[in-house]
Order: C-alpha cells, then sequence, then structure tokens
C-alpha cells in the first residue's frame, strides 16, 4: 500500500553545492562528502539584531544590507 514516494529527501537529477566543501551532492539535509549542514541558515542583521531569511541581501526590518 502506498509508496512510490523519494526517501531521504532527494530528488531525481537534483543536486546542491555544498556551502562548507563546495561539492556537488545530492540535494538532502546533510553533505554525503564532509557532513556539513545543507541548510541555509538565517542571517542576523548587524544594525538591527533582527533575523533575516536566508538569502536575504536586505533586512526586512530596518533596510541594511546583508553581506555578501
Amino acid at each position: 500500500p502506498g509508496g512510490g514516494g523519494v526517501a531521504g529527501g532527494a530528488v531525481a537529477g537534483g543536486a546542491v553545492t555544498c556551502p562548507s566543501c563546495a561539492a556537488t551532492v545530492p540535494a538532502g539535509k546533510f553533505c554525503a562528502e564532509c557532513g556539513a549542514s545543507l541548510a541555509p541558515k538565517p542571517q542576523q542583521c548587524a544594525s538591527c539584531g533582527a533575523t533575516g531569511a536566508p538569502g536575504a541581501k536586505f533586512c526586512a526590518e530596518c533596510g541594511t544590507a546583508f553581506p555578501v
């Protein structure tokens, strides 16, 4: 009964670059090469201290640019 889903969070043909070791690995929670987390980390605004969304370029609270 049921089944047919992809286990482990891997998507057919889906690959990501590890932010720690730069290896191209299957999508998932952790890097298959070095074990580092593949989840994007929220950013902390240096100006107002608000938590910004991963990948955001500017703080949603005060407009300060996040470092690149």
